[in-house]
């Protein structure tokens, strides 16, 4: 209707206006009115952006090729450290990355595993505390064994303010009270800290206490290499 409504309305003005003249400037807007607009472009959608790059998961570096610079060793087996050092020093957040050094300890890689468990022992990270500590008491991975290097770790798992594996830790300083390894022998201090690891969740710290002072009481090397 509106349209119909403004072509009577610019044919009257047309046959009105004189010949030889220019329509006046409010004809020519009604002429552009009427000319129906071209067709708009449908919408384009839009970029499909995916999720974030994430770090690659655990399982991912379990199957890693071994390096091209590995090493020939004298019995002429090869040693990599399968990309486990790499992972570990290129994925600085990501959430498994302290246990890739139990990765590379059980593939026999103890450089890399000392390195990681290493650095995130002295973090705080228990697990890889009490890793350490078994590197020093068993002397892998090239390192001399020390008793008192052991200990200490052990004690600054059980010390720790973070759960995981604390327990543990005081399981293994309790033992070392108790048995003098690494350390002064205080049998009582070690039963305590023994009892605080059964307390805690324990269950080597509760069948130890069991037998504590019995005939069947285990003895330092159930628990200790000497």
């Amino acid at each position: 209707m509106l349209a119909m409504a403004l072509s009577v309305g610019l044919h009257a003005v047309l046959l009105a206006w004189p010949l030889g003249q220019q329509a006046p400037e409010t004809v020519t807007m009604l002429q552009a009115s009427l000319v129906e607009p071209p067709p708009e472009s449908p919408p384009q959608p839009e970029a499909q952006l995916g999720p974030p790059p994430e770090a690659p998961p655990l399982h991912m570096i379990t199957r890693a090729e071994p390096r091209i610079d590995a090493e020939v060793v004298g019995d002429d087996s090869v040693r990599s450290d399968l990309h486990y050092r790499n992972f570990y020093d290129e994925n600085p957040r990501h959430p498994m990355r302290c246990m890739v050094g139990h990765v590379a300890e059980s593939s026999g890689d103890h450089e890399s595993a000392l390195h990681i468990y290493g650095d995130c022992a002295s973090h705080g990270d228990n697990f890889s505390a009490i890793s350490l500590a078994h590197y020093y008491e068993l002397g892998l991975g090239g390192l001399p064994r020390d008793a008192a290097k052991a200990a200490a770790l052990f004690r600054q798992v059980a010390l720790s303010d973070r759960e995981a594996y604390r327990a543990n830790g005081m399981f293994y300083y309790g033992l070392c009270l108790y048995f003098g390894y690494g350390v002064p022998r205080d049998k009582a201090a070690g039963l305590d800290w023994l009892r605080k690891a059964a307390d805690a969740g324990d269950t080597d710290a509760r069948g130890f206490l069991n037998l504590a002072g019995t005939p069947a009481q285990p003895g330092s090397e159930s628990y200790f290499k000497r």
